[in-house]
């Protein structure tokens, strides 16, 4: 009896001493939270930039990079969050000072708070304080398990690139579709089992990115290498066509002399729909004439194709707030620090807000503010 009550209170003492070291551990202030998120994102930007310029393969290892990369740009948009806001007040607290003489002036002694317990306003009493610090948590479990991570990042060959400040610049450059491109890589490569012409739908709204990412599954080297042929068809949605004058229609993307049978990748872009029967028999005729191997890849803005496809459709959305604010970031400030300019940082993120994901206000807007990093400009 005397062992049971032993070990009952010394659970109850593990709990009791548990919950004060949790309660301890979280009695932390906002200014440091904000310091702890950047360390963190610091380490976990340097796999991420590593990641970037290695051609992974392996899906598995791609889903835990899209997730360390998703919570990265969470973190950093919280974290510039707080930042703006922070020079929001400070800023605004300059523009009133002259409101405020008196030392008996209660506005003036709300103003001179000073920076830290403004941000403490900030986070506490609402749930922002509990999003940093969540956001922290799930950061420091990827920072310890990322030493495996770097290991087997060792292991896959370096892509052949632009230094790092050039590409961001590139009106063609693809940002957050790594998932997508290796999904429609992995497509183009493999065999079909049944010897049809394989088909894979692309869905999207306009603008979203579908045909920067076709181009970039085209322009890849293992792509290149395994179709002699590649064909852009730039007609008008296959209306009234026919094998004849869709082959008429067709722009040369890629052409390498082959030996042997030569595989032929063909790229349809689709404004509209399309009629079931026009694409059954065009399809048909086609495959006649087309070498085994050979792909087809459809884009358009239609659900209705996905029902043309012979494999997994590769949908694309319009990229989170978090992951738009990185990508417009590093459009307008490359590898200059944000926090250099925090004015205009903070504008920048509030333009980002206004543009709802659109990749075009993104590069048009982005090289206004690049031409001088200065909010009086």
């Amino acid at each position: 009896m005397e062992a049971f009550i032993s070990a009952v209170l010394g659970d109850i003492v593990g709990r009791a001493i548990s919950t004060m070291v949790q309660k301890c551990s979280e009695q932390t202030t906002a200014e440091e939270d904000l310091q702890r998120l950047h360390q963190l994102l610091l380490r976990i930007s340097v796999v991420v930039e590593e990641a970037e310029g290695r051609c992974v393969t392996n899906r598995g290892m791609i889903r835990q990079l899209s997730m360390m990369i998703k919570q990265m740009y969470r973190g950093y948009y919280l974290l510039d969050s707080f930042k703006c806001t922070q020079k929001k007040i400070d800023d605004d607290k300059v523009s009133r000072s002259s409101f405020a003489q008196s030392k008996f002036n209660q506005a003036k002694r709300f103003r001179l708070i000073s920076s830290k317990t403004h941000i403490e306003s900030m986070v506490n009493g609402r749930d922002g304080n509990r999003e940093l610090k969540q956001v922290i948590l799930v950061l420091e479990n990827m920072v310890a398990d990322m030493k495996e991570l770097a290991i087997l990042l060792m292991s896959y060959p370096r892509m052949c690139r632009q230094p790092y400040g050039a590409y961001l610049y590139l009106d063609k450059y693809m940002f957050g579709r790594q998932m997508e491109r290796e999904q429609a890589i992995s497509f183009l490569l493999q065999a079909e089992s049944n010897g049809n012409l394989g088909v894979l739908p692309i869905i999207g709204p306009a603008f979203v990115g579908k045909t920067t990412l076709v181009e970039h599954v085209c322009d890849d080297e293992r792509v290149r290498n395994h179709f002699s042929l590649i064909l852009l068809y730039s007609g008008n949605d296959l209306k009234d066509e026919t094998p004849t004058s869709f082959k008429d229609q067709c722009v040369i993307k890629h052409q390498s002399i082959a030996s042997g049978e030569e595989r032929l990748l063909v790229v349809i872009n689709l404004l509209r729909d399309v009629d079931q029967g026009l694409w059954k028999r065009l399809l048909d005729s086609k495959q006649r004439c087309m070498t085994p191997g050979s792909k087809v890849i459809i884009t358009s803005p239609s659900e209705k194709m996905l029902s043309f496809g012979t494999t997994e459709a590769i949908k694309l959305n319009y990229l989170s707030k978090e992951a738009y604010w990185y990508f417009f970031k590093m459009l307008v400030f490359g590898s200059t620090d944000p926090h250099e300019h925090p004015k205009l940082a903070s504008i920048a993120m509030e333009i980002a807000l206004q543009m709802r994901g659109s990749f075009i206000f993104a590069y048009v807007i982005a090289t206004l503010l690049r031409e001088n990093l200065s909010a009086r400009f």
